[in-house]
């Protein structure tokens, strides 16, 4: 017998009563939207001065970018992994580019830090993306994610925005460092993989 098509076998599915998945994905969609809001707000904070403060919002956005990223790992619904990776570099550019901007004039060292953490953090995110399109594996980095945002918003409330900031760009350019190795690692044992097909004469 003839398996059903993956778009039959997906409609099957949304037509079986789920209402944990459902409940799980409108949470996470939640979860996406205080995020945005969190990292606005911190961005309003950081631009204001008022770092302190900032460490609030930075951290509840942290913390619900995490919970939609657990969410979308267990239900493995493609638009909210693509929400969740679409949110990822826009947390990034609130928190890191608006120290960046903030601290330029007074801290030009820590304004440094800050657009290096944030450059890391964004190639890390193409690696990814350049690697998956090439079929190579990769993974979230909820872990590195969650241990970035909290130094972030340890150096925040205590006022040791500088120190904190060079650690993120140190986890963040061992996270880009780790993916590529990774991708390295995978081509060195299937080194068809990646490779454009060959187009017929």
């Amino acid at each position: 017998m003839q398996e059903p098509e993956p778009h039959a076998r997906d409609a099957g599915r949304r037509g079986r009563p789920l209402p944990g998945a459902l409940t799980g994905l409108a949470a996470a969609a939640g979860a996406l939207a205080i995020a945005a809001i969190a990292a606005a707000a911190a961005a309003v904070l950081i631009l204001r001065g008022r770092h302190v403060a900032a460490s609030v919002p930075v951290g509840v956005a942290a913390a619900s970018l995490a919970w939609a990223s657990l969410v979308a790992r267990v239900t493995k619904d493609e638009r909210l992994v693509l929400c969740v990776r679409a949110m990822d570099p826009v947390l990034d550019a609130a928190a890191l580019g608006s120290l960046a901007w903030a601290l330029r004039a007074g801290s030009p060292r820590a304004a440094a830090a800050a657009m290096a953490a944030m450059g890391f953090s964004f190639v890390a995110v193409y690696e990814r993306a350049r690697a998956e399109s090439l079929g190579f594996r990769t993974t979230e980095g909820l872990g590195y994610r969650l241990a970035r945002a909290a130094v972030l918003v340890a150096g925040l409330a205590a006022g040791v925005v500088e120190p904190a900031l060079w650690v993120v760009a140190a986890l963040a350019g061992a996270a880009a460092g780790a993916r590529g190795a990774s991708v390295a690692r995978q081509r060195r044992r299937d080194p068809e993989r990646g490779r454009p097909a060959a187009s017929a004469p």
